[in-house]
């Protein structure tokens, strides 16, 4: 259900990318290594993140900061090539503001794709992960400050995200290692400690990230449905030797393009004929 909510910056945004007012069937949202994933769907419309009012440019490397409205199998979709974070200025609608967007332009769901950590021996490095709750340890709700005509937007959150979705994509990408959990999302740039990891994992958490919450948070106040993947890049702080470092979050997440494709294909299927 779509609340009442004005939002001038998204709204001048939509009439940016759409003109004509029309809409959009869908939105996603491509993080780390996985901007260029979808690059063959063809542009209808392109603006980069600075030319959007409210959003500014990116600063993040790997996240190319494009907005495209592009086609698929006839639909026009709005895509998020890179995507807003909280750890860059601290703000929380800035975080949304896909979520934001893809409201104002009627989009009745909206996918995420993030590279994340890996918390549990299941959640291996080159997994993808079906989001299907978060715990939300950023320290700032995204909707801190938002009111509406009815006062502070007490938002139930229960129904976030889609899981009745899982069985189904299952079995559309029988090929790929696809999990589902819980992701615990922190609000960065620094990674998280060994001891916050473990905490992650007696909570119940299979991931660890810097997104997708704030979108999530802000799509389900706004009436927009959600589908949530992370991509497994790397195990959490604590579980490897190794140095975590951008570069190969970033490198990582590119070589999954293969695979999101696949995966996101699936989902738009299944979403789109479900319209």
């Amino acid at each position: 259900m779509k609340c009442s909510y004005e939002d001038k910056d998204v709204s001048s945004a939509a009439k940016l990318l759409d003109p004509s007012g029309e809409g959009v069937a869908g939105a996603l949202v491509l993080g780390s290594g996985l901007s260029s994933a979808l690059s063959d769907l063809p542009t209808i419309r392109e603006l980069s993140f600075s030319e959007l009012p409210g959003l500014g440019a990116s600063k993040v490397p790997g996240h190319a900061g494009r907005v495209r409205i592009a086609g698929y199998e006839g639909h026009p979709l709005l895509l998020f090539e890179g995507r807003p974070h909280f750890y860059e200025d601290g703000d929380m609608r800035r975080a949304g503001y896909p979520a934001r967007l893809a409201s104002a332009m009627n989009a009745p769901f909206i996918v995420l794709c993030s590279a994340v950590g890996g918390v549990t021996n299941e959640a291996a490095t080159g997994s993808w992960v079906f989001v299907d709750d978060h715990i939300n340890l950023m320290g700032k709700n995204p909707l801190l400050g938002v009111s509406t005509d009815g006062g502070p937007p007490f938002v139930d959150l229960a129904g976030t995200y889609r899981k009745e979705l899982f069985e189904e994509l299952c079995s559309r990408v029988s090929g790929l290692n696809l999990l589902r959990g819980v992701l615990a999302a922190f609000s960065g740039p620094t990674y998280e400690t060994p001891a916050e990891v473990k905490m992650s994992a007696l909570a119940g958490a299979s991931i660890v990230g810097m997104s997708i919450v704030p979108e999530a948070v802000w799509a389900t106040f706004l009436g927009v449905d959600v589908v949530a993947f992370g991509r497994v890049v790397n195990p959490a702080a604590g579980l490897s030797e190794s140095r975590l470092n951008h570069e190969d979050v970033v490198r990582e997440g590119a070589m999954a393009a293969t695979e999101a494709v696949a995966l996101i294909g699936a989902t738009l299927d299944s979403l789109l004929n479900k319209m």
